[in-house]
C-alpha cells in the first residue's frame, strides 16, 4: 500500500521533468538541419517507418516479439527462469518466476531492434572495416528501427497495460516517457551535430527548476 502511494507521488514529481525535457527537446530539434548523406539516410529511415505505420500497417507481431524478448532477457538477468513465451498479433506473455519493476518496464525503454542492428554493425565494422555505403544503410536501418520502437511503444501505451499497472501506472508512464526522450536526444546528438545533448540537459534542468520554484512559491509564499 505504502509503496503504491510512494510510486504515485514520484509519478507526480516526474511530470515537471517530463515537461522540461519536452520543451528542451523541441528547442534542440528546431536546430537540426540534415546536410550530410548519413544524416539524410537516418532521416529517411524514420520517415519510411512513419509512412508504413500510418498508411500501410502496424507490425504488431514484430513489436510483440521484441517486447517479450526484452521481458525474458531482463528476467533472466535478474536470475529468473523462463518457463514459456507466447507471441501473437493480439499480444504476448512471458511466464517466469522472477519479476521486478525493471523487468516490467524494460520493453518500453529498450529499443530491441535498434540495439541488435547497432551491435551487428559494430561487430562487422570492427572485423571488415565496412565501406561508407554500409554506414548509410546502417543509419537508415537505425532511423527505421528507432521510429518503430517509439511509435509502437506509444501505440501500446494507448491501451491499459497489465505490466504497468503492476509496476505503478503513473510512475511507469512518466519514467518511460522521460527515459525514451533522453535516449532519443542522445542518439540524435550523435548523428546531428546541431543537436546538443548537453544543451538539452541544461535547458531541461532550468525549466524543471523553474517549475518547482513556482510551485514552492505558490504553496509557501506569505
Amino acid at each position: 500500500m505504502w509503496l503504491c502511494i510512494l510510486k504515485f507521488i514520484l509519478g507526480i514529481l516526474l511530470i515537471p521533468f517530463c515537461w522540461g525535457a519536452s520543451l528542451a527537446f523541441y528547442r534542440e530539434l528546431g536546430q537540426v538541419l540534415p546536410q550530410s548523406p548519413q544524416e539524410i539516410a537516418f532521416l529517411w529511415g524514420v520517415i519510411l517507418y512513419l509512412i508504413i505505420h500510418l498508411f500501410i500497417f502496424k507490425p504488431q507481431r514484430i513489436y510483440v516479439f521484441s517486447h517479450e524478448m526484452v521481458h525474458a532477457f531482463f528476467s533472466w538477468l535478474s536470475g529468473g527462469r523462463i518457463k514459456r513465451i507466447k507471441i501473437s498479433d493480439k499480444g504476448g506473455e512471458v511466464k517466469t518466476d522472477k519479476v521486478n519493476f525493471f523487468t516490467l518496464i524494460a520493453p518500453y525503454i529498450f529499443p530491441f531492434y535498434f540495439l541488435i542492428f547497432s551491435l551487428l554493425f559494430f561487430i562487422l565494422n570492427a572485423s571488415y572495416r565496412l565501406d561508407i555505403i554500409y554506414l548509410r544503410a546502417f543509419l537508415f536501418v537505425l532511423g527505421f528501427s528507432l521510429s518503430l520502437h517509439i511509435l509502437m511503444t506509444a501505440e501500446s501505451l494507448r491501451r491499459i497495460q497489465p505490466d504497468l499497472i503492476q509496476a505503478g501506472y503513473l510512475f511507469s508512464l512518466t519514467l518511460i516517457y522521460l527515459i525514451n526522450l533522453l535516449m532519443v536526444s542522445f542518439i540524435l546528438s550523435r548523428i546531428f551535430p546541431q543537436f546538443s545533448f548537453s544543451s538539452f540537459l541544461n535547458f531541461s534542468y532550468r525549466i524543471t527548476q523553474n517549475i518547482f520554484y513556482r510551485i514552492f512559491e505558490q504553496f509557501f509564499s506569505i
